[in-house]
């Protein structure tokens, strides 16, 4: 497997909740010195919604931002915004690919048809680098619609259950469509239970 900071040498390691956004379309009309693109951070933002990756254990991941790295991706692939993955890899550990789009209500269909895609399309990609071993990592490909909360999870705007099931037995690929998702050890990400 391939030393992810070799490969990315902008990929950063965090060990506390991280939260990713895109300010592409908010920045769009500003000045060229102001605009900004995806963003990663351990703190949370103030000025424009975000995914949140929960981390209350203090699992040591590294985070890549691919915005900091546009030329790993050949013309012909759509790649996402982000992915995390353990410091430590056990039994394969996980990866975690993030695509977040920002849309009208009516308009999230469309973006998570394009964004898993997107997911799809670095997810082959990684593997073909070999950044991760399929055969025993679990992935995670993610889309966030953070301004649309209310409205996840977004991976029921495309995929049936049974569809999901077939990814995770043939790839070992979760498909989720969440705003917040926490890691709960070097392997394992999921939904984090809401308080009633």
């Amino acid at each position: 497997m391939v030393d992810l900071v070799e490969e990315f040498v902008h990929a950063k390691e965090y060990t506390g909740d991280v939260w990713v956004a895109d300010y592409t379309q908010q920045t769009s009309s500003m000045p060229a010195e102001n605009r900004k693109g995806v963003c990663i951070s351990d703190t949370e933002f103030t000025d424009i919604s975000a995914f949140h990756l929960q981390n209350p254990k203090h699992v040591a991941m590294l985070g890549v931002n691919f915005e900091e790295h546009p030329h790993y991706f050949p013309g012909g692939i759509q790649n996402c915004e982000c992915l995390f993955r353990a410091k430590e890899v056990v039994d394969g550990g996980f990866l975690l690919l993030c695509e977040l789009k920002y849309c009208k209500a009516h308009n999230i269909q469309v973006n998570a048809e394009k964004a898993y895609d997107q997911l799809n399309s670095t997810w082959n990609h990684l593997a073909s680098k070999g950044i991760f071993d399929s055969n025993h990592c679990k992935s995670f490909l993610n889309i966030s619609v953070p301004d649309h909360s209310d409205k996840s999870p977004f991976s029921s705007f495309l995929y049936p259950q049974n569809e999901r099931l077939d990814w995770l037995k043939k790839y070992r690929i979760v498909l989720l469509g969440e705003n917040n998702l926490l890691v709960l050890d070097k392997g394992i990400i999921k939904v984090p239970v809401e308080d009633v």
